[in-house]
Order: structure tokens, then sequence, then C-alpha cells
């Protein structure tokens, strides 16, 4: 599904992202993983290759998001106010999907990502506040109270082949979907997939 909202904007704004499973899903931590490679950093594959490389857009990043019963990984970027610039972007955000789904990884780089999250999740947590919602909120989602110390070990153990065998049955156009909010009419709608 595509949807593009009007709005006279300084850039386009969009959001691209696929349908994923539900927050009790042994698979969360590879989505962790998936989303980091995407676009979980300044030197993530969709920031270097559309922002550094390219200069399409202001911002990008890849995130996910579990709940209950469902759950999404999606990549958000501001880019230039044109048609032309959208469509490029989104046709390169989904060329790397498209590049892990066929095994384009390299474990120095699932590694780096993985220190990088598991830091990230470690410094968060020294904020008591924090520490508290933290656990609070796996006990009540999971019936179970979970530790850094098992999210480190569920982290350690993705592997290439759980990357490639996600993006494999995640990232299918079939269940894409886009929004756009900027100064297109529907008319522009051209997004060729």
């Amino acid at each position: 599904e595509i949807k593009i909202h009007y709005k006279k904007t300084e850039q386009a704004h969009i959001v691209l992202g696929f349908r994923a499973f539900p927050q009790a899903d042994p698979r969360r931590y590879t989505l962790s993983v998936l989303a980091a490679i995407l676009g979980g950093s300044m030197s993530s594959r969709l920031f270097t290759e559309l922002r550094e490389r390219r200069g399409l857009c202001y911002y990008i990043s890849t995130s996910r998001d579990l709940y209950e019963d469902t759950g999404y990984i999606a990549t958000q970027a501001g880019i230039t106010n044109n048609f032309e610039k959208v469509q490029e972007a989104v046709k390169l955000i989904l060329k790397e999907h498209d590049k892990i789904a066929k095994g384009n990884l390299e474990e120095p780089e699932i590694e780096r990502v993985k220190e990088m999250l598991k830091g990230r999740m470690l410094l968060a947590l020294e904020d008591s506040h924090d520490a508290a919602s933290f656990i609070g909120g796996r006990y009540l989602f999971e019936k179970e109270l979970i530790n850094t110390d098992m999210i480190i070990q569920s982290l350690d153990k993705v592997t290439k082949d759980q990357l490639i065998e996600t993006a494999k049955n995640l990232f299918q156009t079939s269940q894409l979907t886009i929004a756009i909010i900027g100064p297109f009419k529907n008319k522009e709608l051209g997004i060729d997939l």
C-alpha cells in the first residue's frame, strides 16, 4: 500500500515498512540486528548509501517495534522535495533490503552491529528510570523477568543465516507499506516497485 499526504513541507518525509511478528517471537533479536544493519547508526548501510554517498536525505533510520500480536520494521527518511529523488530513495532503500535477503552480509558487519546494540542497551540502563521501565515492561509483556545477560546472549546467538531468512520472509513487496508526506499530488504516485 502506498499513501501520499499532500502538505507543503520543506522536505518530503517517507516511512517504508514491512509487517513483522509479535513481541514474544524468538526472532525479535534477529529483527533488532537487521534494523540496526539497515539504519541503526551513522555507519549503517542506508545512512552511508543515501545520505553520505548520494546526498538524497537529511535523515534516515530504521527501527522495529513489536506488540503483543504484531510488529513492524520501518525506515524513515527526510528527502529533498523532488518526487524523482523520493522515487530514487525508495528504490535504493528497497535495494538494500533485497541485498540482505539475497545474502549480502559479512560477519564483521554483523558483529559490529551486535556490539553497538549491546553497548546502547547497557548505557541506557544506567539510568534508574530506564532500568525500572525496561524490567517492568518485560515482566508485563513476557510474564518473566528478563535480565540484560539474557538479552546479550540472545543477540550473540543471532546468525547470518537467521538474518537472511528473516529478511527473505519479511522483505516482500506484497507486504510493503509506504507513506509519504510532502507537496505531491496523487497523480505523481508512480512509484515503480
